[in-house]
Order: C-alpha cells, then structure tokens, then sequence
C-alpha cells in the first residue's frame, strides 16, 4: 500500500513538473509577443518584423528583430522560459544620415563617452571588470563605439562623439554558468599559471571582451 502510494505521488509530481516545464516553455508567437511588450510597441505599427530560432551561448534563443520610429530594435528571447538574453535598438540608416547632417562640430573624449554609457547603463564604475572605447563612424555620424562587462552582462554602446548622445544600446545578459565562469576567471586562471598576474589579467579581459572560451576555462 506504501508503495503504491509513494508511486502515485511520484506521478502526480511528475505530471505537474511536465505541466510547469510546457507552461514556462515560449513558442515563436510567444517570443514575438514578449519582444513587442518589452519595446512598449504594437506589431501593426513596425515594420521589417522577423522571427528565427538560433543557439546563442549554448541556449536556444528566439532572434525578434523589427524598425520602429527611426530605430531597429533586436531582442533575443529564451525559448525555454522567455527570458530576454539580449536588448538592443540603434539607429537606422534614415535616421542615422538625419543625425549626421545635423552633428555639430563639438567632441567630447573617450572619458566621457565611457562616462555616458555607464550613466545610461545605471551601472558603477566599480562594477565594471573590462571595458573597451573606439572611435567609429556610420552614414557620415561621428561615434564612439563604447563595451563593457560586468559580473552578469556585457553592454555595447554608440555614443554621439559631438555631444555624448546615446544613440544605440545592447545588453546580453550572461547565465547563470556563464556569469559564474566570468567571476571567477582571474583564479580559475592564477592556479593554472602561477607569477603572471599581470598576463592573466589581460587574458581574462580578452575573454570577457570576446566571449570566447568561456565554456572549457581550463584551456
């Protein structure tokens, strides 16, 4: 009688487990919805609007991508629970030659345009465990191509090399796993290569910049 007992529990668990898992899972129409709600827009009102399954990071990510107002905006959806892995919105190519011909002769420099995406970003710069600023130009508009990393995310922004406009902004946040692996990289690195602190700190940024090794640390 136990026994039968402990197997129809075990039943029931694993239905409603099923149950759950189908209820976070998030289909194509899904995704499509939640990036839509997260731009605060209605489809009937973008243009271009597309939708692809891809693998981002070992995680099966729906790609949402539409122009709306001047912008094209990208988000990458979780498939499995509808997490947003990754936002972003620049500035299309109309919008951007608008820009352009209006840009003033003004620049700020690197510092500040570092300065501006932190600002934006609302993160501190004690936060920050890699960071990246060069100059670029898109349809004639003078930028700052600014990224950084922090324990969960990396952040990539334009900023206006005139006035420290924001003029594009992408933040992928990082697993679980991933964030862990990031953390800790600088010891994971240290025990395997003892009296080099300094290379080690450059190799970890490198890593964190590119995203690249990051599943098998040890090589």
């Amino acid at each position: 009688m136990k026994k039968k007992l402990i197997t129809t529990i075990f039943s029931a668990l694993l239905a409603l487990a099923l149950f759950c898992a189908a209820q976070a899972a998030v289909d194509r129409a899904g995704a499509q919805a939640l990036a839509l709600k997260a731009a605060g827009v209605a489809e009937a009102d973008v243009r271009r609007l597309s939708v692809e399954t891809e693998t981002r990071g070992g995680r099966t990510v729906y790609d949402v991508e539409f122009r709306f107002g001047g912008f094209e905006y990208e988000y990458w959806i979780s498939a499995e629970d509808g997490a947003i892995v990754k936002d972003s919105w620049e500035l299309d190519p109309e919008k951007t030659l608008e820009m352009a011909r209006g840009q003033g002769s003004g620049a700020i420099d690197e510092a500040r345009a570092l300065s501006a995406a932190l600002t934006d970003a609302g993160v501190a710069a004690e936060a920050v465990v890699s960071s990246k600023v060069e100059r670029d130009a898109e349809g004639g508009l003078r930028l700052y191509e600014v990224s950084f990393c922090t324990a969960d995310a990396e952040y990539e922004y334009d900023i206006d090399a005139a006035t420290g406009a924001v003029c594009g902004v992408s933040v992928e946040r990082f697993s679980q796993d991933e964030a862990a692996r990031l953390s800790g990289l600088e010891e994971q690195l240290r025990r395997r290569v003892v009296g080099q602190d300094k290379a080690v700190e450059l190799v970890a940024n490198a890593v964190r910049r590119g995203r690249t090794g990051l599943k098998e640390p040890e090589r």
